[in-house]
């Protein structure tokens, strides 16, 4: 009878251990995605996105500085910028030319070889608030941050001069 309320007390003592560690990894998680919030908040004159390696938008300060766009689902990068292709195709990365897309490349690479990238050039065809494709000139910076343990990406855009 004894080492079945010992049983139970050593039960009762992993358990609260494993609550407390999960407590500590989910208030980890929150701290870590509240300084990166405020990074992207603070941000000017470039695009900041917080993106995991399903290029799934987890913050950004686009909206911030584009008001008058709509929050659309689904929030894929290249939905959000509003790329020609991601928004024709109904979702980023669906699209036949998502295949080449230089973008998606440096960002995906970035992830696989777990590096950041500096200063990628690339054009992209975006819709204007109008709906009217643009070629727009894009300058592309990546760094690898974890929101917990998860890796994530904060990519920064700016629009560059054409050239």
């Amino acid at each position: 009878m004894d080492y079945q309320v010992l049983g139970l007390v050593v039960i009762a003592v992993i358990a609260l251990l494993l609550l407390l560690q999960l407590g500590r990894r989910i208030m980890q998680k929150r701290s870590d995605r509240r300084a990166l919030h405020e990074q992207i908040s603070a941000a000017e004159g470039c695009y900041m996105f917080l993106i995991d390696k399903n290029m799934d938008v987890q913050d950004t300060n686009y909206y911030e500085l584009n008001p008058e766009r709509r929050h659309v689902l689904p929030y894929r990068l290249g939905n959000v910028l509003r790329c020609r292709e991601g928004e024709d195709c109904g979702e980023c990365g669906t699209g036949f030319a998502c295949s080449t897309c230089p973008v998606r490349y440096v960002i995906t690479n970035a992830f696989k070889q777990k590096h950041d990238f500096n200063d990628v050039s690339a054009v992209m065809t975006l819709y204007s608030i109008a709906n009217v494709p643009e070629e727009v000139n894009v300058r592309l910076s990546g760094k690898r941050v974890y929101v917990g343990d998860e890796p994530h990406m904060l990519v920064t855009v700016i629009e560059s001069e054409k050239e």
